[in-house]
């Protein structure tokens, strides 16, 4: 089967891995009619998801969407940075956190050490909060944008 390759695919098939990975929502038919902006003006969705099936990017069990092994092949170079960042984001998270328990635990002690290691550790400790946002705010844009056109 042929792969349909489009920007629009792209975002809808990272809008489903989205939805049941960071939401833990399985995204109904319509909700991904709309969220594609390939809708009827009953809310519907048109053939787009039919089209996504026929190429063999998802597959619908019992109501539920999930994306087949060649939708993942060609969501893979895009999703690699975002299981990268997330595992960044945990351990920067654990690894600032660690730095600025132990600069308060060596406060007494060592003012002039634990002084950098709070700063260290708070700068690595924003930088995972950061990097466990970036794929929801690439999401948030997605959904605006979507609004927007759709509007």
């Amino acid at each position: 089967m042929p792969i349909f390759r489009g920007k629009k695919i792209y975002d809808l098939l990272f809008y489903i891995y989205f939805k049941t990975m960071y939401e833990s929502k399985e995204p109904s038919i319509s909700e991904l009619g709309r969220r594609a902006g390939y809708s009827t003006p009953s809310g519907g969705p048109k053939l787009s998801i039919d089209k996504l099936k026929y190429e063999g990017l998802i597959e619908e069990k019992q109501g539920k969407i999930f994306i087949t092994s060649q939708g993942k092949k060609l969501l893979e170079k895009f999703l690699i940075p975002f299981d990268f960042i997330k595992t960044a984001a945990f351990g920067f998270t654990i690894i600032g956190a660690f730095l600025i328990i132990v600069s308060l635990l060596a406060w007494v002690g060592f003012l002039f050490i634990s002084y950098y290691l709070y700063i260290t550790g708070g700068f690595i400790l924003a930088c995972g909060i950061i990097f466990y946002f970036t794929p929801k705010i690439y999401y948030w844009n997605l959904k605006k944008n979507q609004e927007t056109i759709n509007s």
